[in-house]
């Protein structure tokens, strides 16, 4: 039995103009659900029902917050920025991660044109 299956993750947090409760479940990770209201959802991906509820997978749920917070169009070809590209750069030190020193490099172990993200330990 894994660790995290019996554990729900959970954050309450304002997502554009909206206020939203997201939650995870240890035992099914590949989907998260969104309770609360995004104003500028992206059209593309099923909307929350009445009860403004909706189960999302984590791709989706990564688009819905590229979307919200950068602005990123939904369904751009698979080589362009996502969410996951452009967020450590707003929260990894610099200095300590080597990354975005140029263009094409996210972090210290990213190679030329890589566009997956690096995690380092602090």
């Amino acid at each position: 039995m894994k660790t995290l299956e019996k554990f729900d993750f959970s954050i309450d947090m304002d997502l554009g103009e909206g206020r939203i409760l997201v939650s995870r479940k240890g035992e099914n990770a590949t989907n998260v659900t969104m309770q609360g209201k995004i104003p500028q959802w992206p059209s593309k991906l099923p909307a929350p029902d009445d009860e403004k509820r909706i189960s999302l997978s984590v791709e989706d749920w990564r688009t819905v917050l590229g979307n919200v917070i950068f602005g990123i169009p939904v369904g751009l070809p698979s080589y362009s920025p996502t969410f996951r590209m452009l967020f450590p750069f707003f929260v990894q030190e610099q200095r300590l991660m080597g990354g975005f020193a140029r263009h094409s490099k996210q972090g210290r172990n990213s190679g030329r044109g890589s566009n997956k993200f690096h995690s380092q330990p602090y």
